[in-house]
C-alpha cells in the first residue's frame, strides 16, 4: 500500500486550554452497533469513515508497532485478507486492489502512544453517494475484526482493533500555489471580497463552525504537482479541532452554491487546521535526551551542530528570552525561537542622531513578561492564557511603551544565541566527543570548541537586549490587518548587526535556480548586498505573482509568491484579548505569499518576525505566521506590510520619536 495518510505531518492545531482534548476528541459517531466483543461506535464523514469513530486529521501511522506485531503474531493476515473480502462483495472501488487492505498503528502525534489504536486501514475512491455503503461496509469488517480477536482465545483482549475506510483525497500530498495571471482576473480581485465575507456569513450561521474559523484563503490547491497550474481555484477553510465534522455536510453544499453563481470555477475545502501553530513539543523539555530522531529533526530546523559564535546580531538569526518556562506540571521548559526581522532606526524626539532597535514580532518576546503560562497534556505543551492582571495580560491588552502601564515586575533580557539552540549544540557536541577515541586531533578540536561555547555563555556574552517597545495584541491597521511588532533595544553597540542580506552563491547552494533577488549593489564595489528601505508605494505597487523571500531563523533563506488575494484570519493566541471587541476584530485580513517548499510546522512558528522583501531588495512586511494545509507540500505566510508597522510604531509612540527606517 503507497499511501497511508499523514504519516510525517505535525498536528497543527490552535494552542490554548482546551486545545488538546478537542484535538485528541475522535469525529462524533454517527450509529452504534454492537458485536462479540461489546458496542463500537460508527463515524461516517466525507471522504472517511472508521470504527471505532476516528480521530481528526493529520495522525502518526506506525507500521511496526508492537501492537500490530501481536496481531500479526495471533492472527498472520487473517485481518487484512478479510476485511478486504468484505470490501470486495461490495460496490467500493479500491484505489490499491492489489493490496487493498493494510494493519497500522494510528495515534495522534505529540501525544502518548498508548492513546492510539491498530487499526485496518483501506484507501477507497469517495464519491457524494458512497457514505452508506461506506458505513455498512465498516460495521460489517468491524464485527469480523472483534471476531477474529475474540476468536483468539485472550491473547488480544486488551485490543480495541479500529477499521477506517479513507479517501485518496485525505492521503495524498498536495500542492499550493498562488493563482497565476491567466485566472488572477481584476473581476476574481473586485469578488474576491465579497466571495470571503459571503463565505465567512454561512459558516458563521451554521452552529458546527460558528466561532471556529480560522482561516478563509484563495490558491491553488490539488494534487498535480508538474503543472500546479491546473489545480483546481480553491476557496480553503480551516476551522479549530471542536468543529463536529460530521456536521459539515451542509455547510460545504451551500458554500460551493454560493461559488457556483460566479464564473472563476471555483471549489471548497474545508479541514482541521490552525493559523501557524504546532503544539507538537512547542516548548522543548529542559533536560531531554538527545535522540537520534531528535537529532534529525532539530538538524532539519537549522539547529547548528557547530555553530560559530558571533557577537553582532544578524537580520534573520535567532533570538528568545533569556528564560526557562515552568509548565503547570512543574516541569522546565525552553522558550520558543523567534527570528530577528531586521535593524530599524529611529530618531527620538530631542537627539539629532538615529537609535538602533532590533524588530520581531509581539508573540516572540511574549514569555519574557511575567504572567506566560505553558500546559501540558500528555506529553505535550502549549501555550495558556496569560494570568488575570499579570504583566503579560497588561501587555497584550495595551503593549510596551511610553503609553502602556506599570509592570509588576521588569521583563527579562532577549538573547542570542537562543539556549534551546546552544544546549542541542552542547549535548551534540558532548556525545560526539564521547564517541571519538582519545588522541584524535579531532576530539581535542571538538573540545575546544566545546569550552568555547559554555564560556560564551556562562559569561553572559549571549545577552542581547531589553523589549523597549511592543505592540501587544489588539491594534490594528487601517484596513483592519493584525500588528504583532516589537522593538529590542541592545545591549550595547557591539550587538548591533547589519541588514546584510545573503549573496549570491548562499541562494545558490539554495538551488534557487531561477527567481533570485536583483540586488542593488552598495556603492563600494564588492560589498555585500543590503536591505533597502520600503517602496514608496508600499505593497500598492506590487504585483500578484511577485517574487518574494524572507531568512528565517529555522528556515534560512526562502521565497515564494505574492497574493493580491487577502485571506481572513484568526489567531488563537488573540482570543483572550479580542473576544471582548467581537468576532469581526478577532478575525484580521491578512496579506499572503505562498511558499513553495515542505516545511515542518516547527519551522513557521520560529520564523516569525523574519522581514520580508522583494526583489530589489526593499523590505516590504514582516512575516508573523505560516500556514500549511494537511498533506500539504507548500505551506504560505501571513505578513504585515512593513509601511503599517512603521507607521503604527510612530502612532503608537506618540511624540517619543519623529522617524523611523531600515537601518542603512
Amino acid at each position: 500500500m503507497a499511501e497511508i495518510p499523514n504519516s510525517w505531518a505535525p498536528p497543527a492545531t490552535a494552542p490554548g486550554s482546551g486545545a488538546r482534548s478537542a484535538r485528541t476528541k475522535r469525529t462524533e459517531h454517527s450509529s452504534s452497533h454492537s458485536s462479540e466483543a461489546g458496542e463500537f461506535q460508527v463515524s461516517n464523514v466525507r471522504f472517511r469513515t472508521a470504527a471505532p469513530p476516528a480521530f481528526p486529521l493529520p495522525i502518526q501511522t506506525a507500521w511496526n508497532h508492537p501492537a500490530c506485531q501481536l496481531i500479526r503474531t495471533a492472527l498472520g493476515s487473517k485481518l487484512e485478507r478479510g476485511v478486504a473480502e468484505i470490501v470486495s462483495r461490495s460496490n467500493i472501488k479500491l484505489k490499491y486492489p492489489e493490496d487493498p487492505a493494510q494493519i497500522v498503528f494510528r495515534y495522534v502525534e505529540g501525544e502518548e502512544e498508548s492513546t492510539g489504536q491498530p487499526t485496518v486501514v483501506v484507501i477507497a475512491r469517495w464519491d457524494e453517494a458512497c457514505g452508506p455503503e461506506w458505513e455498512r461496509t465498516v460495521i460489517e469488517a468491524k464485527r469480523f475484526v472483534d471476531g477474529a480477536k475474540v476468536a483468539a482465545t485472550g491473547k488480544l483482549d486488551h485490543l480495541d482493533i479500529g477499521v477506517e475506510l479513507i479517501a485518496p483525497e485525505l492521503t495524498r500530498t498536495k500542492f499550493v500555489s498562488y493563482i497565476p495571471e491567466t485566472e488572477s482576473t481584476k473581476a476574481l480581485a473586485v469578488d474576491w471580497e465579497a466571495i470571503r465575507a459571503k463565505v465567512s456569513r454561512i459558516l458563521g450561521a451554521n452552529p458546527a463552525t460558528k466561532g471556529k474559523v480560522t482561516s478563509i484563503a484563495l490558491f491553488k490547491l490539488g494534487s498535480s504537482d508538474e503543472d500546479r497550474d491546473k489545480n483546481p481555484l480553491t476557496v480553503y477553510i480551516s476551522v479549530s479541532y471542536d468543529s463536529p465534522e460530521a456536521r459539515w455536510s451542509p455547510v460545504i453544499k451551500e458554500i460551493q452554491r454560493h461559488l457556483d453563481s460566479y464564473p472563476y470555477g471555483l471549489t471548497v475545502h474545508i479541514e482541521h487546521n490552525a493559523v501557524g501553530s504546532s503544539p507538537y513539543e512547542s516548548f522543548d523539555l529542559l533536560l531531554k535526551p538527545l535522540t537520534d530522531e531528535r537529532l534529525k529533526r532539530k538538524q532539519g530546523l537549522e539547529f547548528h551542530t557547530t555553530r560559530e559564535y558571533k557577537t553582532r546580531v544578524e537580520l534573520g538569526e535567532d533570538i528568545s528570552p533569556a528564560t526557562y518556562l515552568t509548565a503547570d506540571s512543574g516541569e522546565k521548559f525552553m522558550p520558543r525561537i523567534g527570528t530577528l526581522g531586521c535593524w530599524v532606526e529611529i530618531k527620538m524626539k530631542g537627539f539629532s542622531e538615529w537609535t538602533k532597535f532590533a524588530l520581531t514580532n509581539y508573540h516572540v518576546v511574549r514569555s519574557a513578561l511575567e504572567g506566560f503560562q505553558v500546559g501540558e497534556q500528555n506529553g505535550c505543551t502549549f501555550t495558556l492564557p496569560p494570568a488575570d492582571g499579570s504583566d503579560l495580560w497588561k501587555a497584550d491588552h495595551c503593549g510596551i511603551g511610553p503609553k502602556a502601564v506599570r509592570f509588576c515586575s521588569q521583563p527579562v533580557q532577549m538573547e542570542h544565541p537562543c539556549r534551546s539552540m546552544h544546549w542541542f549544540s552542547v549535548q551534540f557536541t558532548e556525545n560526539e566527543i564521547d564517541e571519538i577515541p582519545d588522541g584524535v586531533p579531532e576530539k581535542k578540536a571538538l573540545g575546544d570548541y566545546l569550552r568555547k561555547i559554555k564560556v560564551f555563555f556562562g559569561d553572559g556574552h549571549q545577552a542581547f537586549g531589553t523589549i523597549f517597545a511592543a505592540s501587544g495584541y489588539r491594534r490594528r491597521t487601517p484596513r483592519n490587518g493584525r500588528l504583532d511588532w516589537a522593538l529590542i533595544q541592545p545591549v550595547g553597540e557591539h550587538r548591533v548587526g547589519q541588514n546584510i542580506l545573503p549573496t549570491r552563491s548562499e541562494w545558490n547552494a539554495k538551488k534557487f535556480l531561477v527567481s533570485l533577488p536583483r540586488y542593488q549593489q552598495r556603492q563600494q564595489q564588492g560589498d555585500p548586498p543590503i536591505l533597502q528601505q520600503p517602496p514608496s508605494q508600499g505593497l500598492r505597487s506590487t504585483p500578484n505573482g511577485a517574487f518574494m523571500y524572507n531568512i528565517g531563523a529555522t528556515t534560512g533563506l526562502d521565497r515564494g509568491r505574492f497574493s493580491h488575494f487577502k485571506a481572513r484570519v484568526a489567531v488563537e493566541e488573540d482570543r483572550h484579548v479580542m473576544s471582548a471587541m467581537g468576532t469581526a476584530r478577532y478575525e484580521s485580513e491578512e496579506s499572503i505569499y505562498v511558499q513553495f517548499a515542505w516545511r515542518r510546522s516547527e519551522n513557521l512558528m520560529a520564523d516569525s518576525g523574519s522581514v520580508v522583501f522583494d526583489q530589489e531588495s526593499r523590505a516590504v512586511g514582516m512575516l508573523f505566521r505560516g500556514h500549511r494545509a494537511q498533506q500539504a507540500a507548500g505551506f504560505w505566510a501571513y505578513f504585515t506590510p512593513i509601511e503599517d508597522i512603521f507607521e503604527d510604531i510612530k502612532l503608537f509612540m506618540g511624540k517619543a520619536i519623529t522617524d523611523i527606517r531600515i537601518a542603512v
